[in-house]
């Protein structure tokens, strides 16, 4: 009860001309959901753990170790994506208690969508305990958490039975038609008498009955009598709606069936119907608003023309192809759409870099006190004389393969982190672009003063251009969701967070894509023993490629 009385109606018109209605789940129900989800997720995890000892027991603990960090990253930042790219487009949790996830529109979501509002969740758990999600969630009308509205996403119920507010008093009264003839606005006062009269006393009942009076010809106890059988035969449509059900049911049961279908296998036999029937539901669902049909067959309309609606606006196939654009021509596109952005950002992230870097031969101090005592130690151990960062790595990962999982678990998520920072008005960006510049750069200068500079920059020259780069345009990637927030132009601040939302998201995928391809360098070529020229030959080639790829790559060609 509680969950339904916070729900709310978001009416929705399509290019057909017919207006939907979307009942938003509100934050209550949503809050049980995400209970359950983090039910399924510690039990999953659990799961993983003992997948992972059985690894080990066959492979070795530190494979085992790499195991658990690969899956448990999956698992923290994209559990919620795999499923709602799904045909039910819900979590487990969500599942459950009868919601989905579309964009604002009714449509299905996307899954660019459904990675920005997820990624964004990071945010909504600050300061602690799902603190801006829930205050976000109760300022907005559509119960949007922070990922939402910049995804342009809304939670709703899937089952337009898990939404009522509860069973009307029906006074054991029969449908009746009415005395007197009656406009649209005064059939809508029956409807809606009809609707709230469960949440009133009965002399509440009798006094609004009374106001009836002129079309009842009653008053009291016969009046709300008279009142309930009028609207009873209101709400069943009277005989235009059981015509209506007799001459179009068929098709409406095929399109539920197709839809079902659907929801199975992209390949169902007739399936090139649907746009038709579509188009016909939506028609019919037109004339039994226009007409105001019962709560019943409107309800079930509204039904079929959402999941109709979300059906065909999905999307089956073309990943591969959707990737290789993205990479090839809509990312490095991003980035130089974003110049400004990206000296910027580079600014904030190398002037600390250089700086430690210049400063350390001078005052060691600083960059002792940078890295602590434990940072310092670990340097000394990979890159001091007469040590190996081969040889610390296997003794600390096991395997290339571990140093390649634990280096997607860190670095990655330290891309999707700096990204979703950003919806604090750029801030979180800017302090985590600053805090690694100045980190790496602190790292660099003690190398340079207490340890061997040659092990460190054979080790790190090969796979600094995708990964420092991929930081600074991470970096970007948060500055435009906090501009769009800060300064949102001619738009308001909701639609100017879904423009910039979509424009940071190629800028973040690249990112990560960048820094994934990084932690492959950096697992299974950095720390292997080839000779220097050998390294710093291919790390020039390394910095020159991603230099080229961002400045040419998905350039239009116009002819001579």
């Amino acid at each position: 009860m509680a969950a339904a009385l916070a729900d709310t109606l978001e009416s929705v018109e399509l290019a057909d001309g017919v207006q939907i209605h979307l009942r938003v789940a509100g934050p209550a129900v949503r809050s049980v959901a995400w209970l359950l989800d983090l039910l399924m997720f510690v039990a999953i995890l659990l799961g993983v753990s003992l997948l992972v000892g059985v690894v080990a027991g066959a492979a070795g603990d530190q494979v085992g170790q790499g195991v658990y960090l690969l899956i448990s990253f999956v698992l923290n930042w994209f559990y919620n994506v795999f499923f709602e790219m799904g045909s039910r487009a819900a979590t487990p949790g969500q599942r459950r208690m009868g919601l989905k996830v579309v964009s604002v529109n009714g449509g299905p979501v996307r899954l660019p969508q459904s990675m920005t509002r997820n990624i964004l969740r990071v945010v909504d758990f600050m300061p602690a305990g799902y603190l801006f999600g829930l205050v976000c969630t109760l300022c907005t009308s559509r119960f949007q958490r922070l990922g939402d509205l910049v995804a342009d996403t809304v939670v709703i119920y899937a089952d337009k039975n898990v939404a009522r507010v509860g069973e009307r008093a029906r006074l054991n009264a029969e449908p009746l038609p009415p005395t007197v003839p009656l406009t649209r606005e005064e059939q809508a006062a029956f409807l809606q008498f009809l609707e709230r009269s469960p949440q009133w006393s009965e002399e509440r009942r009798i006094e609004m009955t009374n106001l009836l009076m002129p079309l009842t010809q009653k008053m009291g106890m016969p009046g709300l009598i008279s009142a309930v059988q009028t609207a009873l035969w209101l709400e069943t449509g009277g005989s235009s709606q059981r015509q209506a059900e007799n001459d179009h049911g068929e098709r409406w049961r095929r399109l539920e069936l197709m839809i079902a279908d659907l929801e199975k296998s992209s390949k169902v036999v007739g399936a090139e119907e649907m746009p038709t029937l579509f188009r016909q539901v939506c028609h019919d669902l037109s004339l039994a608003q226009h007409r105001m049909f019962g709560r019943n067959i409107l309800d079930r309309l509204n039904g079929l023309a959402i999941s109709g609606y979300r059906m065909l606006e999905r999307r089956v196939g073309a990943g591969w192809e959707r990737l290789w654009q993205l990479i090839t021509r809509d990312f490095p596109r991003a980035v130089r759409a974003e110049s400004r952005l990206f000296w910027f950002c580079s600014a904030v992230f190398w002037l600390p870099f250089i700086a430690f870097v210049a400063v350390t031969p001078f005052d060691p101090d600083w960059s002792m006190s940078m890295l602590g005592s434990e940072g310092m130690i670990n340097m000394e151990e990979m890159y001091g004389q007469g040590t190996s960062p081969l040889e610390h790595m296997r003794e600390e990962y096991g395997s290339d393969f571990g140093m390649f999982c634990f280096y997607i678990w860190n670095n990655v998520s330290i891309n999707l982190r700096t990204f979703a920072g950003g919806l604090l008005g750029g801030v979180g960006s800017l302090v985590i672009l600053l805090f690694n510049g100045a980190s790496i750069g602190a790292a660099t200068g003690y190398v340079n003063h207490a340890c061997n500079p040659a092990t460190f920059y054979t080790f790190v020259v090969g796979h600094g251009a995708p990964e420092l780069l991929g930081i600074v345009i991470s970096g970007m990637a948060g500055m435009r969701l906090g501009l769009s927030l800060v300064k949102p132009g001619p738009y308001d601040r909701r639609a100017a967070l879904v423009i910039g939302g979509r424009r940071a998201f190629l800028l973040i995928t690249g990112a990560a894509l960048m820094t994934t391809f990084a932690a492959v360098l950096e697992g299974f070529w950095s720390a292997n023993p080839f000779q220097p020229w050998i390294k710093y030959t291919f790390g020039a080639c390394m910095w020159t490629a991603t230099i080229c790829y961002l400045w040419f790559c998905g350039r239009e060609r116009h002819a001579a």
